[in-house]
């Protein structure tokens, strides 16, 4: 009987002794650790190309002052479309 108690309490130390290990050195246990979580360090704002109607981030976009406003495209083709699309309805 003595015998099963401390194969019992050594199974238990290796448990004990296992999740230390696992959680000092193999580091697979991050869910209370505040410096694996990455906050993002600022929101993109997204516009929409009025040519393709596509959401780019407007850092990235093509910006073109037109009549006053400022209007964003994700290419430069898309840009050249829209151009022309205003140019016939203006000759119209």
């Amino acid at each position: 009987m003595t015998r099963f108690i401390l194969f019992l309490l050594l199974i238990y130390c290796g448990y004990l002794l296992w999740r230390y290990v696992k959680k000092k050195f193999l580091m697979l246990d991050r869910s209370d650790d505040t410096t694996f979580r990455k906050e993002p360090s600022s929101i993109a704002e997204l516009v929409q190309d009025p040519q393709c109607g596509v959401y780019i981030v407007k850092d990235k976009a093509i910006k073109v002052n037109i009549d006053g406003r400022e209007v964003y495209f994700c290419s430069e083709a898309c840009r050249g479309k829209y151009l022309e699309r205003k140019e016939g309805e203006r000759k119209s």
